[in-house]
């Protein structure tokens, strides 16, 4: 072996005499010290590989989980994608008809807005009709009482009946009813609208 090399073997230095037997326990000292440097440096050339190995099949791995991820991702987009264009499938006629439902209270409630109008319209009237008729008994009862009045003081006596017009009847009567005249007993005023015709 050439002198430079790392496991050439040493010149022997044991006692100094060199004896072959403690020469060749030096040299099988050396070689073990040797061997176990190899083994050393095997083992640590294989962790690397080793190493490298694992980091080559993590990395493996981490790019399929990574494709894997995304193959999922796009599953879940595509899922989504199906699962609104469902909905909106589904959404589409129970949209025509709800606007149908929609058109059927529309209508209904028109038609019952006309019945109710028509009834309280019908209603109006018969009130109307009612306070009319209120109003002309009314009217009636104060013309007879009036009458009663007019009889009982006299004014109807025949001969003022023939002495008198109409008109000048009706203003006296008036006249006398405005101041105050009379006994003022039983006498009822009456507004303009009221009087007798």
């Amino acid at each position: 072996m050439s002198p430079a090399s790392p496991f050439a073997r040493r010149p022997c230095t044991s006692g100094g005499t060199g004896s072959t037997g403690s020469c060749n326990r030096e040299h099988r000292e050396q070689n073990r010290e040797q061997n176990r440097e190899l083994h050393r440096e095997l083992h640590r050339e294989k962790n690397r590989e080793q190493n490298r190995e694992l980091h080559r099949e993590l990395h493996r791995q981490h790019r399929e989980h990574r494709e894997q991820n995304w193959e999922h991702r796009e599953l879940h987009r595509q899922h989504r994608q199906q699962t609104r264009q469902h909905r909106e499938q589904h959404r589409e006629p129970h949209r025509e008809q709800h606007r149908e439902l929609h058109r059927e209270h529309r209508e209904q409630n028109r038609e019952q807005h006309r019945e109710l109008h028509r009834q309280h319209r019908e209603q109006n009237w018969e009130h109307r009709e009612l306070h009319r008729e209120l109003h002309r008994e009314l009217h009636r009862e104060l013309h007879r009482e009036l009458h009663r009045e007019l009889h009982r003081s006299g004014e109807f006596s025949a001969r003022q009946r023939r002495g008198r017009r109409r008109g000048e009847r009706k203003l006296k009567i008036n006249k006398q009813r405005r101041k105050g005249e009379g006994s003022g007993e039983g006498i009822i005023y009456l507004p303009p609208h009221l009087r007798i015709r």
